[in-house]
């Protein structure tokens, strides 16, 4: 439930870096999408003074990071597919440490072993992976961090479809007005118009900043890359 606020996480982030202004057009849609969101999520009612820290370190570690992925993609010779492949690369160096402290080389040792099913799981979690990744840099590209983030708690609605379909499960009223919620959120904040900068900047840096009203580029990072 505290993980839908990542929209509302980002907007202030954007607020407070300078890239946005706090106004009632774009920011009722924003808490509609979180609003929306925590009613579609049923859980344990207890909760500790630990777990919510963590839980905001966690949705303004996402929200810094889709900021800081818009302003790389602002960058001509940095396409999603190269800051995808970077990314993955940084993200294997870090985590493979850990990874054989925990596991050691048991997962080479299994996989010869492993059955026909277990090997295409694999392959297919590394392909969904591959495509996530991809989709997830394009989205920021193209939405913004905001409305990248607002789009994303729209999975609770498929959840809740799946798990309707496919689990029978049945959906309280509570979670059909969270639906409703969010999604009008989504679908007022994609009609609310969107502002595009167009600026001269040398170093191939690129002109159109887009994003959820009024994203605009960091100019100490534009500076920095000018200087550099």
């Amino acid at each position: 439930m505290l993980g839908s606020c990542t929209p509302v996480v980002t907007y202030c982030v954007e607020f407070f870096m300078g890239h946005r202004q706090a106004t009632w057009k774009s920011g009722v849609p924003v808490l509609m999408a979180w609003f929306g969101g925590a009613l579609c999520v049923r859980g344990e009612r207890n909760a500790s003074m630990l777990a919510l820290l963590l839980v905001l370190l966690g949705c303004a570690s996402r929200s810094a990071k889709s900021i800081w992925q818009q302003q790389l993609l602002s960058i001509d010779q940095l396409g999603p597919a190269r800051l995808a492949a970077w990314g993955a690369a940084w993200t294997l160096l870090l985590t493979l440490p850990f990874a054989i402290v925990e596991e050691g080389a048991g997962f080479f040792r299994r996989l010869p072993s492993a059955s026909k099913h277990a090997v295409s799981a694999t392959l297919l979690s590394c392909v969904a992976a591959v495509l996530l990744n991809l989709s997830q840099w394009t989205s920021v590209r193209y939405l913004g961090p905001v409305m990248q983030h607002m789009f994303g708690n729209l999975q609770l609605v498929f959840v809740l479809i799946l798990a309707a379909v496919w689990l029978d499960e049945g959906c309280s009223g509570e979670q059909l007005l969270g639906t409703f919620v969010l999604v009008m959120g989504v679908l007022i904040a994609k009609a609310s118009p969107v502002e595009k900068r167009t600026e001269e900047r040398p170093l191939g840096l690129r002109a159109k900043q887009q994003g959820y009203l009024a994203t605009k580029p960091n100019p100490t990072f534009l500076d920095k890359h000018q200087i550099a």
